[in-house]
C-alpha cells in the first residue's frame, strides 16, 4: 500500500485549496507503484506537475487568499514592491490598443500613464524587444490595402520610426527579435497566425530577407520566439501540436509534442529555475481550453496549469520577465477578452498580483515597456 500511495499524480479540481490538499494523492499509477515495491525507487516525476489555478483566474475576478503575497485589493494597482524591483532596470508593462493607438503604461507609484501614438493606430501586431544597447524598442505590423501584405515598422523607445519594410502576410503575425546567426546584429523572425506552409520568415532588422522556412503541409498558425541562436516555433500540423527548435541554419534539431494544446496561442522562453537553459512556455489560442504549459528544453513537461477559468476560450497571451527581481522569471498571463485580469505569477505558479484593465471591444496587446 505504501508503494501505491507514494507513486501518484496530481489531479486538478475546480477549487484550488482542495487541489493543493491532494498533493501526493489522486489517480493511482499502478505500474509505478509496482516498480517502487520491487526496486524501492520513487518514480513520481516531481517536476511534472499539473496545477489547477482556477480560483486565481476566474472570470468573476475573485482574488485567492494566498499567504505571503502582495495585497491586491485594488486590482488595478500594483504594490510598489512588485512594481519597482530592486534593480535599476525596472520592468513595466503597457497595454497597446491596436485600433486607437492608446498606450496605457503602468509606472512608478502605482500610476497609469496614458498616451496616444499615431504610429500605433490600426496596427495588427506589436512586440517589444531589447536592442544591442539593451534599450527597449518596438516592432509593429500594419496590413496594406488590397491584401498586398503588411508593412513592418521598427520603432525607437519613444515610438519614432527607424526602419520600414514589407512582408507578404496580410494578417496578424507573431514576431520575435533576437540574435540568430551570431553576426553582431539582431534578426527579426515573423510567423503567420493563419494557415500556411510557411513556418517563419527571417529578416535583418532593416528588412533584408534572410530565410523562408517552409514545412511539408499546412499548419493552423504559428507562435515563435528566439533564444540562444535558435528559433523556436509551435504549431498544429496534421492535428498534432508540437514545438520545433531550429538552429541558425534553419535545420530542425528537436521537436516534441504538446498534447493539451490543440490551437496554439503564445510561446515564450523564460528562466524558471536558474539553470543554463531557458525553459519554454506555451499557451492555447482562441477556441481552445486555456492551458499553459512549461517545458524543459528537452521537451519534458515541468508544469501545466489553467491560464483562465476552464470555460474560457478566447486565448492566452504570455510574457516572461523577472518582475520580483529574484533572478527567476515570472509569467504575465493575459486572457484575451473584455473584463479579464492580467495575472502575474511566479515560476512555481504562485499568485503575485493582478492588473485590472477593461479591454472593451478593441484588441489590446500587453508588452514589456
Amino acid at each position: 500500500m505504501k508503494a501505491l500511495f507514494d507513486n501518484t499524480h496530481m489531479t486538478p479540481t475546480s477549487y484550488t485549496p482542495e487541489y493543493e490538499n491532494l498533493f501526493g494523492s489522486g489517480l493511482l499509477q499502478i505500474d509505478r507503484a509496482v516498480r517502487y515495491a520491487v526496486t524501492g525507487e520513487h518514480v513520481r516525476d516531481s517536476n511534472q506537475i499539473l496545477e489547477s489555478f482556477v480560483d486565481t483566474f476566474t472570470k468573476s475576478n475573485t482574488k485567492q487568499d494566498i499567504t505571503n503575497t502582495p495585497d491586491s485589493t485594488k486590482s488595478d494597482q500594483l504594490p510598489e514592491s512588485i512594481l519597482m524591483p530592486k534593480s535599476s532596470d525596472s520592468k513595466k508593462l503597457a497595454r497597446i490598443n491596436l485600433k486607437t493607438g492608446e498606450v496605457v503604461s503602468l509606472g512608478a507609484n502605482n500610476k497609469q500613464t496614458r498616451s496616444k501614438q499615431e504610429v500605433l493606430k490600426n496596427i495588427s501586431s506589436v512586440e517589444s524587444f531589447l536592442n544591442l544597447e539593451n534599450k527597449r524598442q518596438y516592432i509593429i505590423t500594419k496590413k496594406l490595402v488590397n491584401h498586398a501584405g503588411s508593412q513592418v515598422t521598427i520603432l525607437t523607445d519613444d515610438f519614432k520610426p527607424q526602419y520600414v519594410w514589407n512582408i507578404p502576410f496580410n494578417s496578424e503575425v507573431d514576431i520575435a527579435v533576437g540574435d540568430v546567426i551570431s553576426g553582431g546584429d539582431l534578426e527579426v523572425v515573423i510567423s503567420p497566425k493563419l494557415s500556411s506552409r510557411t513556418a517563419y520568415m527571417m529578416y535583418t532588422i532593416d528588412g533584408i530577407q534572410l530565410a523562408d522556412r517552409e514545412i511539408s503541409s499546412k499548419h493552423e498558425g504559428v507562435a515563435v520566439t528566439i533564444d540562444n541562436n535558435q528559433i523556436i516555433a509551435a504549431f498544429n500540423q496534421n492535428n498534432e501540436t508540437r514545438v520545433h527548435i531550429y538552429n541558425a541554419g534553419h535545420s530542425e534539431v528537436l521537436s516534441f509534442p504538446v498534447s493539451f494544446v490543440s490551437i496554439v496561442g503564445d510561446l515564450r522562453v523564460a528562466n524558471l529555475d536558474k539553470d543554463i537553459d531557458q525553459e519554454i512556455v506555451i499557451s492555447s489560442g482562441f477556441g481552445d481550453a486555456p492551458w499553459v504549459g512549461q517545458f524543459e528544453r528537452t521537451g519534458d513537461l515541468r508544469r501545466q496549469f489553467w491560464g483562465a477559468d476552464p470555460s474560457f476560450r478566447s486565448g492566452i497571451e504570455l510574457l516572461a520577465l523577472d518582475y520580483t527581481d529574484n533572478g527567476i522569471d515570472d509569467l504575465v498571463v493575459t486572457p484575451i477578452a473584455h473584463g479579464e485580469l492580467i495575472k502575474i505569477i511566479s515560476a512555481k505558479i504562485k499568485y503575485l498580483v493582478d492588473w485590472s484593465f477593461p479591454q472593451e471591444k478593441d484588441r489590446y496587446i500587453t508588452v514589456i515597456q
